[in-house]
């Protein structure tokens, strides 16, 4: 099985239906909604695609959010966790940001001054914008993470990446940690100045 069709399994799943051909108008606006939320845009179109359904304006979100994803990907390189902790440790770290996309495991533990914003908000280019104008100004790199950064990290910096080509921005440089927080904490759990371990 491919890994296209076991992401488009667990979508069905997701949604309570084994078949999408017959699935009711809610059930597949909540296996869409869930595709676009985790950032299977190409699958959420698959889906919409095989359902039947001819609202271009859902067809053409998907294949957009898709294309300019996967366009960004290529541009997005990977950072070792031990430069990241001289990064936020040295005489440059207010040029750096580290963005944490985890969800509620952010409360758990995290590196010390990251901004949280979890992968589900990267599908809305208000909620980026905001991210960008707010907090990334000035920054000269953005290093993103989730837990092992396989999957939402890389995912969420290729959005990011591409949300400022769009807008014409140059900087900041968007980086991914190599390993994610696991790796991260591993190495530097102990020490204050890199890990915050929330009560």
């Amino acid at each position: 099985m491919s890994r296209g069709h076991r992401v488009l399994l667990l979508l069905d799943r997701s949604s309570g239906s084994a078949n999408p051909t017959h699935q009711s108008t809610e059930s597949l606006a909540r296996t869409v909604t869930t595709a676009m939320r985790r950032m299977y845009h190409s699958f959420a179109m698959f889906q919409l695609d095989i359902a039947g359904v001819t609202y271009r304006s859902l067809l053409w979100r998907a294949f957009f959010y898709s294309n300019r994803t996967q366009a960004a990907m290529a541009s997005v390189r990977f950072i070792e966790c031990s430069t990241v902790a001289e990064l936020i440790t040295g005489p440059m770290r207010d040029e750096v940001a580290i963005i944490d996309v985890r969800d509620e495991d952010f409360f758990g533990g995290h590196v010390k001054g990251a901004i949280n914003l979890d992968s589900y908000q990267f599908s809305n280019d208000t909620a980026v914008d905001a991210l960008i104008d707010q907090q990334l100004a000035g920054k000269g790199r953005v290093v993103v993470h989730c837990m092992l950064s396989q999957q939402r990290g890389p995912r969420c910096a290729s959005r990011l990446a591409a949300r400022l080509q769009e807008r014409g921005l140059v900087q900041p440089a968007v980086l991914v940690m190599a390993g994610g927080f696991q790796k991260f904490a591993r190495l530097y759990g102990d020490n204050p100045e890199l890990v915050e371990l929330d009560d």
